[in-house]
């Protein structure tokens, strides 16, 4: 349940290598990968209308990056539940709102009116991600944040939450040395598109809260240059939680 090109991607590798199974991709948007084995499917539509029809269908559920992005994210995880069969997993898998340099510690966020203090040290991705985000998180949208998705699991009676694993994306160039990155040349193009893409999709909703089309130029602009430039490494901090259906 994921637009984003990475999982896109896992999508068809996972029906290539599986290909007894059945594999679905559900997002709001079309998605167009350049192959598409006979037994993958994606399908453009609102995830809680299309989980509704299918109860007890699932073995297993991905759901990444998705849980900010709905009303309420406690029905989701309980519409998931109902969806799985009893034994099925559900892996759910989300970002921090920070961006993180080459020791793995936060950049500070951009100063907005202060752009000669910009440089090596802040980041405009994390501002423009900080501003997305505490704009669309309502109540409902608690513990959407990666490292508090296992208190969706726990608090959902359906589950056994079994536990979560923590791993640092490269954004644009290969990660370097750092433990526990594979394909990490490939993973840092993947979140160069990702980033690009939520920079778009996240415009609207800026736009909507009160942030003028002038300024988001200047920030958008401030932004592409950072994640294009050789001399900035930065990384996205994951966290994906795991639970079976009891």
């Amino acid at each position: 349940m994921t637009s984003d090109h990475s999982e896109q991607i896992r999508a068809v590798e996972m029906a290539l290598e599986f290909p007894h199974i059945e594999v679905i991709g559900i997002d709001l948007t079309e998605s167009n990968p350049k192959i598409v084995p006979g037994n993958c499917r994606f399908i453009k539509a609102d995830v809680i209308a299309f989980l509704e029809e299918y109860a007890g269908v699932f073995d297993l559920i991905q759901c990444r990056s998705v849980a900010k992005h709905v009303p309420d994210a406690t029905a989701l995880t309980c519409l998931i539940g109902r969806s799985l069969r009893p034994g099925g997993v559900l892996l759910f898998a989300d970002a921090i709102t920070d961006i993180y340099n080459v020791d793995k510690q936060p950049y500070p966020l951009a100063l907005v009116n202060d752009s000669a203090s910009n440089d090596k040290i802040r980041s405009w991705f994390a501002r423009w991600l900080f501003e997305a985000t505490a704009r669309w998180t309502t109540k409902a949208q608690q513990n959407t944040e990666g490292d508090k998705l296992h208190i969706l699991m726990r608090e959902d009676s359906q589950f056994e939450y079994l536990g979560q694993k923590t791993y640092y994306s490269p954004i644009n160039w290969d990660g370097g040395d750092q433990e526990g990155i594979l394909n990490g040349a490939e993973i840092g193009k993947l979140m160069l598109l990702n980033v690009l893409d939520f920079l778009q999709a996240s415009r609207p909703s800026l736009l909507s809260e009160g942030l003028t089309e002038a300024t988001l130029q200047v920030w958008d602009k401030n932004v592409r240059d950072e994640v294009t430039a050789p001399t900035k490494r930065m990384f996205l901090k994951w966290v994906v939680a795991w639970a079976v259906k009891v």
